[in-house]
């Protein structure tokens, strides 16, 4: 009967009846339906609907097109009847163009019975409107049967439901014969007219009236209609349930269709059929899978269902021999296991070949997991092992985000073909929302898995946020930055978040509009060009080193290297100076964060015979190189005096009179206490302090340079760093002296109190604000190891120093090295004390806002998304409704760019504007502080409510700056950063408390959270959890 058949799919209106939404799976679910006839031998068909019915796509499908000229007025039996020549010449099945069926049901109908007209009824169509809103199951097409399952009645009309056999499907059979019965019905004058009208109920009905008998096949569900669920519009509700359900079942409907990836042979079985027919499975996997070796894989009903995922839950056994049946059955029964206690018999298990020489394997998500923005996020690791990521690895990994919308081409075809093999999975499945496995050997993509994303928020984000334009606009922005500028050297530039000022540590990689806003004011705008051009470097006016981009801060570091530059460089040697390290960075981003040791030469250090093979190839002369040379020896002399030390904290040491004269000073108001903190703050804080944590990054350039050229000992290094006492050292001892009762809290706290986890962020509390939240004032014991330092002098080798003064001599440098030693030591202690003392004015400044917004009502959270420039002109409002009015509308517009912000994803560096939309995470190498080890458990501190946990712990922390220094009160094991450099604060803090520390660590910090125990090993640069 099959090779006669021939089907009639029915548009009725064309694709404007389909679901707007669901118009872009269209065409797919046509190929799913289509696939369903011709995997029974029906390659036939006609598709018969009204306004751009021929523009749907169909793949590799011969199909024809029949019009419908009045598709606007009439209903779907009109378009069955355009097919009058069809019908008349063939038996034929007749179709919905927007529902499915699975082929097994096609199948059964057409061989079930010989009745010449008979319908699909669905038996289980109540449970299958369960949680469906649009579609009102009253509006269901009903059907009523008799006991010998013919139709008695077909209706679409609100009845008692309990009277219902069930839904018409709309599949269709009738034979040659009857359709041309059924015209000869239909053209005389009674039904004539209502051929144009009719819908199938009333067809159904019309040849009831005329004694025709209709047959019914009865089904449980093998179909699915396109329609969207109301509550949340992610997918097509029925259409998914039609296409998810185990592992196996899942993988074995995308089989046929999947065209960009391969699904391996499977062979799957339940653990009922497992217990009853073992020897027969044994022999099937043997029989049916080539691959000498097996995976054996868990396939439950819950693991990746619409509503749950409980992927990675269970075991999954590899390299699994097919021929020893021993070891076969040992993986299944292990599998089993991994169920749990008693496990419905129903679960499957799934058995499929072992990929040989596999090159790249892992986790593709159709969005971003934590948003639902719009990104395929791509997990995957370069090992062998296709395992790896799924099972929640926790070592090296590789992270690419790629806009779904980006033009770019991605350099890995894999990444390419990975985004294509993910946009046919969302056509196929009608489901945006995706979590695929995959695995890639030398030639072939293969999809081991695809599953819906289950996360509410993900869900509910999804598609909440229109980014395109903005990203359309960083785009732009990013063009003109990188263009040529008369004021510096340098053809293009680099934007990145931790080069030089380090914004992804200091202020977080999106910060709020008042923090960043802060940072800029006081730092970045002009500061930092300002207190290098006190030391004599190149000054880069007017240019400004921060740029935002969506909300992320970057450092522009063409203008950075600018201003590294001695101001007695020449232009021309200045200029190629800048582009070398420029290239040298994009070649080598992992260095992003180490941007004065390794990418440029900022004074004349041993590091510097590093730099002499790069300037040559790159093609300065030996001249220019001389003269290079020359010019920064004489700078490093000029500006390695401790005097100018001591210049810069005289200066310093002023703020705290002028900031108490401010907040003495009756006569000012808050606001205006507010501008004068801000100015004191730039003059006599940041400026100083910036050019003191220049003088510091020298000294330690010096460091570093001796111990590469392996002049001093790595314990040496970490001896010396251990020796210098900062602000965090009394800190810590000073904590021990109130358990011990020799000081009040009070006086602690008037000294320390001011200090903020993240001294830019207004939302965050003072330790004077919330004391207990920080300290733990009950257990002398808790601080006893970094209280009290086992390192507090330290004296090199005279060996050591006398091969670094011999060095010194060699390079030119005129002081002595008992000098140097000092000048690093006090550089680097004046630095931290500077920092502590400035940040006591941004600590005021931050509470005069908080005092003034509660005046008119805003709370902390709401004042963060006001810039610093309009809180400090607020004084210009004389009228407070207005003011509140203004303030208002400034807060919603930003909080609103600041959420939308949120949504974009950013790359540490930025070389161009592709970098934007494809943004492959480079692996940072995290600087290590220390040469220990230690196993220990780690406690992440972001969202912690309960500090007083932390002991013996190894803390992490995403970003951290001076306000996180009450972690060293505590008896920790170490710290682990996502954020920092060689000299950040972090680093000189764990170098100050010997402290074990993996300082900016990159994205391996968001992998490295998923344990629970790490590894921290210093001496080997690694780190592995578990």
């Amino acid at each position: 009967m099959s090779e006669k058949v021939k089907v009639v799919l029915l548009a009725g209106r064309g694709i404007k009846q389909v679901p707007k939404y669901s118009e872009s799976y269209f065409s797919t679910s046509l190929e799913w339906l289509i696939n369903a006839f011709n995997q029974n031998g029906i390659d036939d068909i006609t598709i018969v609907g009204g306004k751009g019915i021929e523009s749907i796509e169909l793949e590799d499908m011969n199909v024809k097109y029949i019009f419908n000229p009045s598709w606007d007025v009439t209903g779907p039996v009109r378009s069955l009847f355009l097919a009058k020549e069809i019908l008349c010449s063939s038996d034929c099945l007749i179709s919905y163009v927007d529902v499915v069926y699975r082929a097994e049901l096609v199948k059964d109908f057409l061989v079930e019975n010989d009745s010449e007209i008979r319908i699909v009824t669905d038996k289980n169509w109540k449970e299958r409107y369960l949680g469906r809103t649009e579609k009102s199951i009253e509006e269901a097409e009903k059907v009523w049967l008799e006991t010998n399952n013919t139709v008695s009645k077909v209706d679409k009309k609100y009845v008692d439901l309990d009277e219902v056999s069930g839904e018409y499907t709309g599949l269709l059979y009738l034979s040659k014969d009857k359709s041309k019965h059924i015209f000869e019905i239909y053209d005389s004058p009674d039904y004539r007219q209502a051929s144009l009208t009719h819908t199938f109920p009333d067809f159904f009905q019309t040849l009831l009236l005329h004694n025709q008998t209709i047959q019914s096949h009865n089904t449980l569900g093998e179909w699915a209609e396109l329609d969207k669920d109301k509550s949340d519009g992610r997918y097509l509700v029925d259409f998914n349930h039609f296409i998810f359900g185990t592992k196996a079942q899942t993988l074995t409907r995308l089989k046929p269709m999947l065209k960009k990836g391969k699904i391996l042979t499977q062979v799957s079985f339940t653990i009922y059929e497992w217990e009853k027919q073992r020897e027969k499975i044994l022999k099937n996997i043997q029989g049916s899978i080539r691959n000498d070796h097996v995976v054996v894989r868990s396939s439950t009903l819950m693991e990746d269902s619409l509503e749950s995922s409980y992927a990675g839950q269970f075991t999954s056994k590899l390299n699994v021999p097919k021929e020893d049946a021993a070891n076969l059955t040992s993986a299944i029964e292990e599998v089993i296991e991994s169920y749990g206690q008693n496990p419905s018999g129903k679960n499957q298990i799934l058995v499929q070949p072992q990929i040989v020489d596999v090159k790249l394997s892992g986790v593709v998500f159709t969005c971003d997991i934590r948003t639902g923005a719009p990104y395929y996020t791509i997990n995957y690791s370069l090992s062998g092992d296709t395992d790896l990521i799924t099972a929640g690895y926790q070592g090296k990994y590789h992270l690419a985000y790629i806009y779904r919308h980006t033009n770019f081409e991605i350099d890995d075809y894999r990444l390419n073909l990975l985004r294509e093999c993910g946009a046919e999975l969302e056509n196929l499945t009608g489901n945006s929302l995706l979590d695929i496995e995959f695995a890639f050997d030398d030639k072939n993509l293969y999809v081991f898995q695809a599953r819906p994303i289950t996360s509410t928020s993900v869900i509910n984000n999804f598609n909440k946020y229109d980014i395109s334009e903005i990203i359309e606009s960083i785009k732009e922005k990013i063009n003109i930055i990188l263009e040529p500028k008369p004021s510096v050297s340098g053809k293009t530039t680099i934007l990145g978040d931790m080069p030089d000022w380090n914004p992804a540590e200091l202020i977080g990689s999106k910060p709020r509009p008042l923090a960043i806003s802060l940072f800029d004011y006081l730092i970045t705008r002009e500061t930092w060009r300002l207190a290098r051009k006190d030391l004599y470097y190149f000054n880069p006016r007017p240019e400004r080193l921060l740029v935002s981009l969506g909300g992320h801060p970057y450092i522009d570091v063409r203008n950075s290297l600018n201003s590294l530059t001695p101001s007695t460089l020449k232009k021309n040697l200045r200029d190629l100076i800048v582009n070398e390290s420029l290239n040298y960075l994009k070649a080598n981003p992992d260095s992003h964060d180490k941007l004065e040791f390794e990418v440029a030469s900022t004074c004349f250090s041993p590091l510097i015979d590093k730099m002499i093979p790069r300037w040559e190839h790159f093609g300065l002369t030996s001249k220019q190189i001389d003269e290079v040379i020359t010019v920064y020896r004489e700078h490093t002399n000029k500006i390695m005096d401790i005097d100018y030390i001591d210049d810069f904290l005289e200066t310093v040491y002023k703020l705290d009179e002028k900031r108490n004269s401010v907040l003495n000073d009756n006569d000012l108001n808050k606001i205006e206490k507010i501008n004068l903190l801000i100015e004191d703050c730039t003059n006599f804080g940041t400026r100083p302090f910036s050019s003191l944590a220049r003088l510091a990054f020298i000294g330690k350039t010096f460091l570093k340079g001796f111990l590469d050229k392996k002049i001093i000992s790595k314990k040496s290094y970490d001896s010396y760093l251990a020796s210098i006492s900062t602000v965090a050292t009394k800190m810590s001892q000073k904590i021990e002296s109130v358990k011990r009762g020799d000081m009040k809290i009070e006086e602690y706290l008037e000294e320390y109190g001011h200090l903020r986890p993240g001294t830019w962020d207004i939302t965050s509390h003072t330790y004077i604000e919330n004391p207990d939240l920080y300290f733990d004032t009950t257990s002398h014991s808790a601080i006893q190891s970094l209280a009290f330092k086992d390192n507090t002098s330290f004296h090199f080798s005279n060996k050591e120093k006398k091969d670094m003064g011999n060095e010194m001599s060699k390079m030119g440098i005129d002081i002595k090295v008992d000098t140097l030693l000092d000048f690093i030591i006090r550089s680097i202690e004046a630095r931290e004390y500077s920092k502590f003392l400035f940040s006591r004015n941004i600590s005021e400044a931050l509470t005069l806002i908080c005092e003034v917004g509660e005046n008119y009502g805003f709370s902390r959270s709401d004042l963060s998304y006001l810039e610093i420039e309009t809180l400090l002109t607020l004084d210009s409002f004389r009228d407070k409704s207005e003011l509140v009015s203004f303030l208002n509308k400034k807060i919603d517009a930003n909080r609103k760019d600041y959420l939308e912000n949120q949504q974009i994803i950013m790359p540490s560096l930025i070389c161009s504007d592709k970098d934007v939309e494809v943004i492959e995470h480079f692996q940072s190498r995290a600087n290590y502080i220390t040469s220990k080890k230690v196993i220990g458990q780690i406690i992440d501190i972001d969202g912690l409510n309960d500090f007083k946990s932390l002991d013996q712990k190894i803390v992490m922390i995403e970003s951290a700056d001076p306000g996180y220094d009450w972690v060293f009160t505590h008896n920790i094991k170490g710290i682990i950063t996502k954020y920092g450099g060689a000299a950040s604060h972090m680093a000189i803090r764990s170098s100050e408390f010997n402290l074990p520390a993996a300082i900016g660590v990159g994205q391996e910090f968001d992998n490295l959270k998923k344990g629970k125990t790490v590894i921290l090993d210093c001496e080997n640069k690694r780190l592995s959890s578990s």
